[in-house]
């Protein structure tokens, strides 16, 4: 069942996400019921407003809480010191990398334009609109059975100029639902863009760019020294109620990892309860 989660979770369309859904129900009626009655909004990435980037996280806390799970063992004062000095170091650490990249995106969003670009090239494309300012156009694979995408490219009312063609970023929309959420060409939009003469970098959002990413990085991280302070102390810790078993030294993401183990009875193979108390028995 939680592969099936992940992928109602990670579906770009609706229509995706009723697929996998009707196959969800067929494998468990009660969880597919539980899961349709919470608002879609909150869990399915399909139903998010505006552009997520391909993430699906609660917060940003997510980030740290690797790091933050020895340093939660520290007293107060001196694990405040060492989040500020984390801080500074991986900021200081992506400032130089940032600065001494000269490609016009940043690194994954480089690995992820080619990965789409090779794929472009197996589709066939057909030109339905081809103006100054608004392109369309039918993408097929002629290999797949898979339905058509229908491909929209146009040019965003307030945009900044791409700086190395000097003309203005281009937005494409495609059935597949990639470049509405990503902010960034699908391999659809890319076939689209070459058939109609233009530079499918145009479609890359300008948030991919180096220059955006260096920009981030342009303001200095402010110092907090803790030097000057005197420990009190009456703060302690906070109290850590120790869990039965080993340790968990790796941090597991969501999505990854087993699921709980299911109770099978020895009697008659059933699951949710022993053998002592089958019904059967």
């Amino acid at each position: 069942m939680e592969p099936f989660f992940w992928t109602l979770v990670n579906a770009l369309t609706e229509k995706d996400f009723e697929r996998v859904m009707s196959k969800y129900a067929e494998k468990g009626k009660a969880p597919a019921r539980y899961l349709d009655k919470i608002p879609h909004n909150k869990w399915a990435e399909y139903a998010f407003p505006g552009a997520r980037y391909g993430r699906v996280l609660s917060n940003i806390a997510e980030i740290s809480n690797a790091f933050l799970k020895d340093a939660r063992r520290m007293a107060p004062l001196t694990l405040l010191t060492t989040i500020e000095e984390w801080g500074m170091g991986k900021f200081a650490e992506r400032s130089t990398r940032a600065e001494a990249r000269v490609d016009e995106f940043t690194a994954a969003a480089t690995a992820r334009f080619v990965q789409e670009e090779a794929a472009s090239r197996e589709y066939n494309v057909v030109v339905s609109t081809n103006r100054a300012g608004s392109w369309s156009g039918l993408v097929k694979h002629p290999l797949s059975h898979s339905a058509d995408h229908e491909v929209t490219i146009t040019i965003p009312f307030e945009t900044q100029l791409h700086r190395p063609t000097g003309l203005p970023y281009l937005s494409a929309t495609c059935t597949c639902g990639f470049p509405q959420d990503h902010l960034m060409p699908c391999r659809h939009a890319i076939a689209l863009a070459s058939r109609c003469k233009l530079a499918p970098r145009r479609l890359v959002d300008e948030a991919y760019t180096t220059f955006a990413l260096q920009h981030t990085y342009s303001n200095p991280y402010p110092v907090v020294s803790t030097a000057g302070l005197e420990p009190d102390a009456n703060v302690l810790p906070p109290s850590k109620k120790r869990k039965v078993g080993r340790p968990r030294t790796k941090r597991m993401e969501a999505g990854d990892g087993k699921g709980k183990k299911r109770q099978r009875c020895g009697s008659c193979g059933g699951f949710g309860h022993l053998k002592s108390k089958c019904p059967r028995v």
